[in-house]
């Protein structure tokens, strides 16, 4: 299975697209637009309808906030979150959110209320050249200054079967999320496995793995990814003068 950066989204980008009721768009230049939104996560661009219809590429875009997502496609009960909580630092155990647990962020439906914040990130599809970034659109999870952002793509399935003596294989098309990290300079790490969190923390692993067991929490589900990440930042935070 090839890596979130190695993914091609070029297969039906008109299937791709995420649209939104409501949009708060924060333009480079400083200026802010209002309106239902469209995200097209294979071309990086946002379509704002506010007065008629708005092109935005991802050039021209700082960040944006929206709500009341249309759904297309049956609701996940068992995956979406209120990632608000989590935007605000929360994670198992923190004293400034007492009495909080982490169940009541799993929506059973998708109310209106519910914010998600996207950013603007440099960011390498290749691994193995990083000198090569180009800008996209990523999904913010946790608080910094160490940030969890997600990313959608496009990625091309195969399974094979046999069937009476002969091999047969089934393609089809599924999306992926990525998670990466955003480092304070600006620089973005794709986290393929627990080290490259690690790496990242590099100063407090012996306590990061110890919490983790704690709570049970794993580096796959982008809701315990996030408590992870809180905790870290965190942690830097303590040693701070």
């Amino acid at each position: 299975m090839p890596s979130q950066a190695q993914i091609t989204e070029k297969y039906s980008p008109e299937r791709f697209g995420q649209q939104f009721g409501w949009a708060e768009v924060t333009l480079n230049s400083g200026e802010t637009w209002q309106g239902p939104l469209t995200l097209h996560w294979a071309e990086d661009m946002v379509i704002l309808t506010q007065q008629g219809q708005q092109v935005l590429p991802v050039t021209q875009v700082s960040h944006f906030r929206v709500r009341q997502q249309q759904l297309t496609e049956t609701f996940d009960r068992k995956k979406y979150y209120d990632f608000g909580p989590m935007r605000r630092g929360f994670y198992p155990g923190n004293a400034r959110f007492e009495g909080v647990v982490s169940e009541p962020f799993r929506l059973t439906e998708l109310p209106p209320t519910v914010s998600r914040v996207f950013h603007t990130c440099y960011w390498s599809q290749t691994p193995t050249d990083q000198n090569f970034q180009a800008l996209g659109f990523f999904e913010q999870l946790s608080a910094g200054p160490i940030m969890l952002l997600c990313r959608q793509a496009l990625v091309m399935k195969t399974q094979t079967y046999g069937v009476a003596g002969t091999y047969a294989s089934q393609r089809w098309i599924a999306k992926k999320d990525g998670l990466y990290l955003s480092h304070p300079d600006g620089s973005v790490v794709l986290l393929e496995k627990p080290q490259d969190f690690y790496n990242c923390f590099p100063a407090y692993v012996a306590k990061i793995q110890e919490f983790a067991r704690q709570h049970n929490l794993g580096f796959t589900k982008a809701h315990e990814v996030a408590y992870l990440v809180n905790y870290a930042n965190s942690l830097a935070a303590e040693q701070q003068p």
